[in-house]
């Protein structure tokens, strides 16, 4: 496959994928039918790369590969074509977005569109720079196989970033822990068995943070020890504001969690805080007190308990205004979000459904 990847199909094939050959249909019969979601913000060299290990990698398994590409860059045309020495894969698709919604909420998409549109086993979700690496969703699959009843998840050992990311992400891992009683120690790179997509995609949570919105839903995980790869190409467009954000948007998946603890937080504050007030009182009534010192921490301890009680108090109304917001449920709504979807090329009838229009 070339570098620069050319458009292969006309939009009119969006609604008649090509037929299906017998002797592929015949091939396929038996074999695990594996769903990849890739989203893609302008890695289009990248992702070429990409399906070209991933088919070698998969290709002495007994599966069949359906990608699915969610285009998040909608001013960017670029698509993905063909290689006609694939072996393991069956299906290709991209699915162009509105406008760009961000990493987590294009893997939303693209997990709705799985479960309303596709035939598949499990589901897997990576990204397309190449730091998830094709060897580990082939032993992805093979833990599903040996054990289909948990979600599998890539746990990330060993980190190829600098020594700043590294240490930013333990204190993000820190900070989460403390706030949420959880601990988040994988990212997007994982697989989903079919029986649990239905659940996932029914949450709104996946809409604002992928693994976040894994673990609130309660299913069971298996992790999978891997090593994080190099890119292929280019820079990563991530910034340390879209961390941060990132972090945020994990955070927030556990509102009612962070709104207890730091309820808790405030009262122990609170009592602290009275109690050395009284004790400055004591000292001041007693003679203890140095003139003037008495007064001034006083009033610098009330000023703190007030502080304490405000932070409570806007907590409760952040929790409260969330409740009773709108909320996205990808699997309801993931269709407002499709310009359309480009079929490219498929060799098997995996997509029962009619195309997004």
């Amino acid at each position: 496959m070339s570098g620069e990847l050319a458009l292969q199909t006309r939009e009119n094939r969006e609604l008649n994928p090509p037929a299906t050959p017998k002797d592929m249909e015949r091939q396929d019969e038996g074999s695990a039918h594996v769903a990849i979601v890739i989203p893609v913000y302008k890695d289009w060299r990248c992702l070429a790369r990409l399906l070209e290990r991933i088919d070698d990698c998969v290709g002495h398994e007994d599966v069949a590969l359906s990608i699915v590409v969610v285009n998040d860059a909608p001013a960017n045309a670029a698509t993905v074509a063909r290689d006609e020495h694939w072996r393991s894969i069956r299906h290709l698709e991209v699915l162009h977005l509105m406008r760009n919604l961000g990493h987590q909420r294009a893997i939303a998409v693209g997990l709705a569109h799985v479960d309303a549109a596709l035939r598949c086993d499990c589901v897997v979700v990576m990204d397309a720079d190449g730091e998830d690496q094709p060897e580990d969703v082939v032993r992805l699959i093979r833990q599903y196989r040996n054990d289909p009843t948990s979600i599998v998840v890539a746990e990330r050992r060993k980190r190829s970033e600098g020594a700043v990311f590294r240490f930013s992400y333990r204190l993000y891992k820190g900070t989460f822990r403390l706030l949420t009683g959880q601990s988040v120690d994988f990212g997007n790179f994982c697989l989903i068995p079919r029986a649990f997509l239905v659940h996932l995609v029914s949450m709104s949570e996946i809409w604002s943070n992928f693994p976040a919105g894994i673990i609130q839903s309660r299913l069971p995980i298996h992790r999978l020890p891997t090593e994080r790869g190099q890119r292929y190409h280019g820079q990563s467009t991530m910034n340390f504001i879209a961390l941060i954000m990132h972090g945020l948007g994990a955070i927030s998946v556990f509102s009612d969690a962070v709104f207890i603890r730091v309820t808790i937080l405030s009262l122990v504050f609170l009592v602290m805080t009275g109690t050395a007030i009284l004790t400055v009182l004591m000292l001041k009534l007693t003679g203890h007190a140095t003139p003037g010192w008495a007064s001034n921490l006083a009033v610098s301890l009330s000023i703190l308990a007030v502080q304490m009680v405000m932070l409570s108090v806007v907590a409760a109304f952040m929790v409260l205004n969330n409740r009773t917001s709108v909320t996205v449920i990808p699997r309801l709504s993931y269709r407002n979000f499709v310009l359309r979807r480009e079929v490219m090329w498929t060799a098997r009838a995996l997509a029962p459904e009619p195309a997004i229009a």
